[in-house]
Formats: C-alpha cells, structure tokens, sequence
C-alpha cells in the first residue's frame, strides 16, 4: 500500500484547504441552517402597537373622527405643531406615524365624497426605525375610504353620524387563530438546508485536494518512476482510486458529523428509513466532483485552475440546485436549466429523504433523483477516461 499512502502524505501537504474547504465552509452551513426559524409561535395572538401623533389644524369632526380610529392603532404622542418638533419626534423615534391635518380639510372631504371625487391628501410622516407606520397609514386609508362611502350614500345627514358609523366600521376585527406550524417539518428544515449548503463543500474541497494530488501522481517524471517500480498498473490505479475514495470520504464524514452535532433535534426529526437516506444521497453526490477532480488530474492543471474550478462549480450547482434562492421563486427558464444540472437533483433527493413516509411512490421518486446524480457520476468519470487516454 505505498502508493495509497504516499498519495495520501501528497493530499495531506496542503492541509490549509482541508481546513478551509472542509471545516470553515461547513460552519457556513452551520450559520446558514441555524439561522432558519424552528421555533413555533405560541400564545394568542396580539396586534402591533404604534406611536403616533396628530397635529390638527382643522378641528372638524372629520379629523376628530380620523384622530379617534387611529387610537385604536396604537398610543397617542403629543407634539409641538412645529416644524423641529415634527421632525425631532420622527427622527427620534418618539412616534412611529405622524399625521398632519390642514385646515379647512373636513369639509373639502365632505365635497370631495359627496361629489365622488378623489378624496384630498394629508401630510403623513413614516418612522424609519419599522413599518408600523405603513400598517397605520393603510389602516387609515380604509377607514376614510368607509368615512366617504357614508357621506355618499348619506349626503343629508350630519357628519357626526357617517364618522360614528364609519367609526363602528373599523372596529370590527375577524377573530385570529394561531395555527402551528408542523415541528418535524420545520426542524428537518435545518439539517436538509445544512446538507444542501454542503454541495458547494463537496465540489471545493474534493477537487482542490484529490485533484492536486492527482496533478502530483501524473507528472512525467513521477508517473516514469512509479511505473518502473515493481507495483502493477492495476495494484497502482486501484491503491490511487482508494486514495481518492478516502479524501472524498472524509470531506463526508466531517460534513455529517458536523451536521448531527450542531442540529441533532433536526436530524432526530427525520423519519428512520429518511436518515438512512440523507446520509447515503450526500455520499453518492460527493462522486460527481471526485469525477471532476480525476478529469482535471489527468490534464495537469494547475493550483489556481484547481480552485477556480471548484469555486465556481460549486457556487453555479448550489445556486441551481436552489440553496442560495428557492426555486420557487426563479423564472422558468431558470428552472429547466436547473433540471439539467446534478444540483437539482440533489437537494431534490434530500427534501424528499428528510420527508420519507416509507411509500414506494415516494422511494421511486427519490430512486429516480439517486439514479440522475450517479449519470452525472459516470459521465464526468468517462470523460476523465477518454482525456486520460488521450
């Protein structure tokens, strides 16, 4: 076994990129995962509470009315009608919303929705600390919309009337019931986006360190003075196959150990035919950037081609396998391309594994996903061949 072992001490020579690719990208993924809510939220609901604050210049019961239903928004703030005060309070964060009524305001609305026309503005400052300033301001909108609606429909009666009732309008609420949210599905959120992430790990670190210890078996004067030893050429490529085996193996041993070990409440969640899956699935993938690293070895390719190669090859599958942005929300066009690439098929086959019932329809969906990455598998490894021969 000195081939095996030398090539070994070759790949071992570099152990900044174990360190790197293996162990700092893997606790990206740690950070990535850990940052997705598992949490299911409980008690009742409660609706948001906003400062605000109103400078009435009209005092109509128009604005009167509109300075009513916003203190079923929130907590009223007095401020100074003037300038610095307004803008020291929003800047501040002494209120969330700010609204100013002009005089002479209330009986413009009055004309305005008699006569069906746009209903005239207010000045409305929005706090930049939230949005609860958003939520009040459209709050508002709807209850002068109601307001104009009764003045409308009503043009004879007092204006004291339409804001009672556009004011009886607003206050009714739909009743609000928390429904939780599913924990095995949301814990094994965790440990799949972990081993989603991994992907760009896998095509790193396996091409950089098995591809440069290729790159040192097959130079010319290496590969003369291997071949005049008394080891076989098949006891030579088997103990360099074996080799690479190993270092593909441990950038998924570490992978996983480090997954279990950071999320092992995720990873109890998932069903026991499932964890078999999800340890298996990563395994087979990580042969796809062992093909690339033994393609490029047989070329010669430099260090920095090596790590060119495993970066962007990483970076381009992950984000069509949809770990940087969910597929849901890309084009079309986008998704197809993604069905061409093994990263689809992987983290489809992970999301599947996580959330296995143990029906064959959902062991035939998941064999189907297995069986697209081992192509890509044998496909990059017989491109390999032909460059080798060549």
């Amino acid at each position: 076994m000195q081939v095996f072992k030398c090539a070994l001490k070759l790949a071992l020579r570099r152990p900044a990129y174990f360190i790197i690719y293996g162990l700092g990208l893997s606790l990206m993924a740690v950070f990535i995962a850990g940052s997705l809510a598992t949490s299911t939220p409980q008690g009742e609901y409660e609706p948001y509470d906003c400062d605000f604050a109103v400078i009435d210049r009209d005092g109509s019961p128009v604005s009167a009315g509109m300075e009513e239903m916003l203190r079923s928004q929130g907590t009223q703030v007095e401020v100074e009608d003037s300038e610095l005060a307004m803008q020291d309070a929003v800047a501040k964060g002494a209120v969330s919303y700010m609204l100013v009524i002009p005089d002479g305001y209330g009986e413009d609305f009055r004309q305005a929705a008699v006569e069906g026309r746009e209903l005239p503005e207010m000045e409305c400052i929005y706090s930049y600390y939230s949005a609860e300033g958003s939520l009040v301001d459209a709050a508002l909108s709807d209850y002068a919309s109601s307001l104009a609606a009764f003045m409308k429909a009503m043009p004879d009666a007092d204006v004291e009337e339409a804001v009672r009732l556009a004011k009886e309008a607003s206050d009714a609420n739909a009743d609000v019931q928390m429904i939780p949210r599913s924990d095995g599905a949301a814990l094994t959120d965790q440990f799949v986006s972990f081993l989603q992430f991994d992907m760009y790990v896998y095509f790193a670190g396996v091409i950089v360190c098995v591809g440069l210890m290729l790159c040192n078996l097959n130079r010319t004067d290496v590969r003369r003075r291997n071949f005049s030893s008394p080891v076989s050429y098949m006891s030579y490529s088997l103990q360099t196959g074996l080799a690479c085996v190993v270092l593909t193996l441990v950038f998924w041993a570490l992978t996983v150990v480090l997954g279990i070990a950071c999320f092992p409440e995720s990873f109890g969640a998932i069903p026991v035919p499932g964890k078999l899956l999800v340890l298996v699935v990563p395994a087979l993938f990580a042969l796809i950037p062992l093909g690339v690293a033994f393609m490029l070895g047989q070329t010669n390719t430099g260090e920095m081609t090596m790590n060119a190669f495993g970066n962007i090859l990483g970076l381009v599958l992950s984000f069509f396998g949809g770990v940087w942005i969910p597929l849901d929300l890309m084009s079309p066009q986008v998704v197809s391309i993604a069905h061409l690439l093994p990263g689809f098929w992987y983290t489809d086959a992970l999301s599947r594994a996580a959330n296995f019932d143990g029906s064959m329809q959902a062991l035939a969906a998941i064999g189907v996903d297995v069986g697209v990455i081992v192509l890509f598998a044998v496909a990059v490894f017989a491109a390999g061949m032909a460059i080798g021969r060549m």
